[in-house]
């Protein structure tokens, strides 16, 4: 927001723009907008200040217009009071502290998320490590020749052996 501001240090609503925002603020501007009425803070309900219900309340200004108040700058005006004697009410907007937001939240899903990871990655560690090391010990035993113990080979007891051939010869 670009306020045109007066060399009263007045700022006229009607000439105020809206431009894009930078890092450096340029003529910050709080605008309000005033109330009055019962806020019903007694009857025990918190509320809001930036979700305020004025379901309730009167615009102060007729017109309902909105105050603008730049940096540096105090307005104070004459509010009516409960006993309908005026009251003086001042704001100020004297500093703009530039502050950073951190939100740290617990997240309930986050504990599926790593354990869905463990158990995909064992899976595919067994996969691509155990399965070729169960095959190689498969073919080993596949190849290897049988030995038999010489005490029961036929050679050993000096039977004749009979000769094999092929089938189909």
């Amino acid at each position: 927001m670009i306020p045109d501001v007066g060399s009263n240090g007045v700022i006229d609503p009607t000439q105020t723009q809206y431009g894009p925002g930078s890092e450096l603020p340029r003529n910050p501007v709080l605008e309000m907008q005033l109330f009055v009425g019962d806020l019903g803070l007694n009857g025990g309900q918190p509320q809001n200040v930036n979700a305020l219900d004025t379901d309730a309340m009167q615009p102060y200004f007729s017109d309902a217009h909105v105050l603008p108040l730049a940096l540096g700058q105090t307005l104070t005006l004459d509010l009516p009071g409960a006993s309908g004697k005026q009251v003086p009410f001042s704001i100020a907007f004297t500093s703009l502290p530039r502050y950073s937001l951190f939100q740290v939240s617990k997240d309930s899903g986050v504990l599926l998320v790593y354990t869905t990871f463990v158990l995909v990655m064992v899976g595919l560690l067994t996969k691509l490590y155990l399965r070729p090391l169960l095959e190689r010990r498969q073919r080993r035993t596949r190849r290897s020749p049988v030995r038999l113990d010489p005490r029961w080979s036929a050679e050993a007891s000096g039977e004749p052996q009979e000769e094999r051939t092929p089938a189909g010869v």
